[in-house]
């Protein structure tokens, strides 16, 4: 099943999720929310393009 987020090129949000997972991560309780919010969507949303990222082998 195809993640409905993927598209053929990577976009400039899930580029901006992998630039938030790569620097300055957050030592929080809930370090994806605080992720999320930098980006500027849902924690939800943030955790299922980093689930179809990783799926779609593109991180």
């Amino acid at each position: 099943m195809r993640c409905k987020y993927m598209e053929c090129e990577i976009s400039q949000l899930d580029k901006k999720i992998i630039r938030a997972l790569q620097d300055d991560f957050p030592l929080v309780e809930e370090p994806y929310k605080e992720l999320a919010a930098r980006v500027g969507v849902s924690e939800e949303e943030f955790l299922e393009r980093v689930r179809c990222l990783s799926k779609e082998k593109k991180i």
